[in-house]
């Protein structure tokens, strides 16, 4: 199952999913037009060229296809599809404003919270089957139905509420996520998530859905409260406990919704002044 990470980058402009991995920014024309400097970010972070070609479609016109400009783009790693597409689009002066130009960097932190408020309440409920097997004997996968769903409210002062509720045994957590606390996002598939933190296992979830998981910066925690209710012939008990964490995870149903939910977090937490800061030296 694919798996790509995002790294939050205080100075980045709109919604940007970052790489992980760190490329080495390739040089860049005098004159560089707003389109070409979004295309080359999102090269340098390792975003999909599916959806580096829908950014492309989607500003047509404005791109620099001069030698350098086009020689720049093809050193940060762009396709001959994507270079194509850019070509194709036509081009306008380097240092002319794009028609319609917005004043601003993006849509609003209010606008951004409502929308990820939206995506991720409009998830529900998430039903599939766990199958496991030990990967030390090779035996037999065993397995069980389990559910994924959360509730989620935002914060107008920059922070989101989640209840979370997973697995057949009932566990419920609850936490509050401020943006500015914030400095990595992963789009992992849920067997990529569990065979992470159980590796001695291998993990098949049927239907197959995904894990937003989020990093918080280093030495920076969030209050999780969590509620364990056992249900069976051998047990009968609830447990509840508090604890400090530094990563959490919101479920989706399919991988886009993952994507588009962790665009509008990087956007989120640009705005909240969080994400991973560059070294000045």
């Amino acid at each position: 199952m694919r798996m790509f990470a995002v790294i939050l980058a205080t100075f980045m402009a709109g919604a940007t999913v970052l790489a992980q991995q760190s490329v080495p920014p390739p040089p860049q024309p005098a004159s560089e037009s707003q389109s070409n400097a979004a295309v080359l970010k999102l090269l340098r972070s390792g975003v999909s060229e599916r959806a580096i070609l829908h950014v492309i479609s989607t500003a047509a016109g404005s791109f620099d296809t001069s030698a350098d400009a086009l020689a720049a783009l093809k050193q940060a790693g762009a396709s001959e599809a994507e270079l194509s597409a850019i070509a194709s689009q036509g081009a306008t002066p380097a240092n002319a404003p794009p028609a319609g130009a917005q004043t601003n960097s993006g849509p609003s932190l209010a606008e951004t919270m409502k929308y990820i408020q939206d995506k991720v309440n409009q998830q529900g409920k998430i039903e599939f089957t766990n199958f496991h097997r030990y990967l030390a004997t090779g035996d037999s996968s065993s397995h069980w139905d389990s559910e994924e769903s959360q509730v989620i409210a935002v914060d107008p002062a920059g922070g989101l509420s989640v209840q979370n509720f997973s697995g057949y045994a009932g566990s419920t957590e609850t936490w509050r996520l401020n943006f500015k606390d914030v400095w990595k996002l992963e789009v992992l598939s849920g067997a990529d998530y569990s065979s992470r933190e159980e590796p001695a296992f291998e993990f098949q979830f049927n239907p197959p859905f995904f894990y937003l998981y989020i990093h918080l910066i280093g030495g920076r925690t969030v209050q999780k409260h969590v509620s364990i209710g056992y249900a069976g012939v051998w047990h009968d008990k609830t447990r509840s406990s508090d604890s400090s964490t530094g990563e959490l995870r919101l479920a989706f149903r399919d991988e886009e919704s993952a994507d588009r939910a962790a665009k509008a977090f990087v956007h989120a937490v640009e705005l909240c002044g969080g994400g991973s800061k560059p070294e000045l030296f």
